[in-house]
């Protein structure tokens, strides 16, 4: 997650060799040629094993530092996005999965081809029928190297050691949101958790996360009322509106937002029919994202984070998700048979703000799924066009 928006042109692969030259992350290669075909398992094995990374194919570097002109390679007559991913499906095991992107160079008959690989919880990634496993070591004329056994024990232990770490902090936050929270079984709440996806350890250290809550604005007051900021053992929490909000920031990395969502009631033809408003879980959702953006920046945090959005207590309950929609499809037709419903998203920390529209797009997308009932197909392109006039409607932030 190096590149800042998703790269799409020539400028996007210039701007990114402003930025990096090769290292630990970071590997540039001139042509897609029979030498690097044959290191491609090995190449990409290496970044999952380690923190992840990019390989840009198209950019010729000297002693790991590109050299201009940045041009591209010759445009094959192979689909080379596909015959990556049969190598790292039949190469690597358990196998991996990069993100490929072909972008079109200035120069006429020319291309990159980016290759984003995460880091992976499942390695170590062996190659060579399982007996190798490498990982990067940043060192330009040696960017990989083959793992020794006791190295290998130790990425096996570190990804459960992060496994169980997260959970912890993931726990700890919950614990304190239930006991301060107005919690029933009959109102929906709507939950957001944004944090990285292995947390090894402390970002910053308290202070800092108290002094984001006391500084930061968001729409004309603060993210957490000033009189509700509370200090945590990791950083700071505060519940508002009689428990019915709350908020919890810690020195892992971890924003945390849940809403106790109202009930809406429409009466028609005599009948009164309980609903709730969509624009609860939009709220919450940017709300905590703009906030996640913020405090990352504050605290000068950079990678991968996952976010996770909850609806709990959903069964049988009514989310009207498009404007009149109740009018046109009824409120059955947005009621869900879930009791809990899900969202998630892994991006980088910069596109919490530069694709913040569309980030909050994909996730309330992902949860209404589950309260569409209608015959009709999912109104994916109107819920869209709404989800990003109401971020347009609520800047700035």
């Amino acid at each position: 997650m190096l590149f800042i928006r998703p790269p799409t042109t020539a400028i996007d692969i210039q701007e990114f060799c402003n930025r990096f030259n090769e290292g630990l992350r970071v590997e540039y290669k001139g042509a897609f040629d029979r030498n690097v075909r044959l290191h491609t398992a090995k190449m990409i094995s290496a970044f999952a094993n380690t923190l992840g990374g990019v390989v840009v194919i198209g950019v010729n570097t000297a002693n790991g530092v590109p050299v201009q002109p940045i041009e591209g390679f010759d445009i094959p007559n192979e689909e080379l996005a596909l015959v990556i991913e049969q190598i790292c499906l039949q190469g690597i095991n358990p196998p991996v999965v990069p993100r490929i992107t072909q972008i079109q160079s200035d120069v006429p008959g020319k291309c990159f081809i980016v290759i984003e690989i995460d880091e992976s919880p499942e390695a170590p990634h062996a190659i060579e029928n399982q007996k190798r496993v490498y990982v990067r070591t940043g060192n330009a004329a040696n960017p990989y190297d083959l793992a020794e056994v006791d190295l290998i024990i130790e990425r096996f232990t570190r990804r459960n050691a992060l496994q169980k770490r997260r959970l912890e902090l993931v726990e700890r936050q919950e614990e304190r949101s239930t006991q301060l929270t107005f919690e029933t079984t009959q109102q929906m709440q709507v939950a957001v958790r944004i944090g990285p996806q292995f947390p090894r350890r402390a970002i910053v250290d308290r202070e800092a996360v108290w002094a984001f809550g006391y500084t930061q604005l968001y729409r004309g007051g603060r993210f957490i009322p000033s009189a509700s900021i509370r200090r945590t053992n990791d950083g700071i929490a505060g519940a508002w509106t009689a428990g019915r909000d709350y908020a919890d920031i810690t020195q892992f990395g971890f924003v945390f937002w849940k809403t106790t969502m109202q009930l809406q009631q429409a009466t028609r033809n005599d009948t009164t029919t309980n609903h709730w408003k969509f624009f609860d879980p939009f709220a919450t959702v940017l709300k905590a994202l703009v906030c996640a953006s913020r405090y990352y920046k504050a605290i000068r945090f950079q990678g991968a984070v996952e976010i996770e959005v909850r609806l709990t207590n959903c069964f049988r309950q009514s989310l009207p998700f498009l404007a009149g929609g109740e009018n046109h499809f009824g409120f059955d037709a947005f009621r869900s048979l879930e009791s809990t419903i899900t969202a998630s998203e892994i991006t980088s920390v910069e596109s919490l703000d530069l694709q913040l529209g569309p980030l909050i797009t994909r996730l309330l997308i992902q949860v209404c799924w589950s309260f569409w009932q209608s015959e009709e197909s999912f109104p994916e392109v109107e819920l869209a066009k709404e989800i990003g006039q109401m971020v347009s409607g609520m800047r700035p932030f």
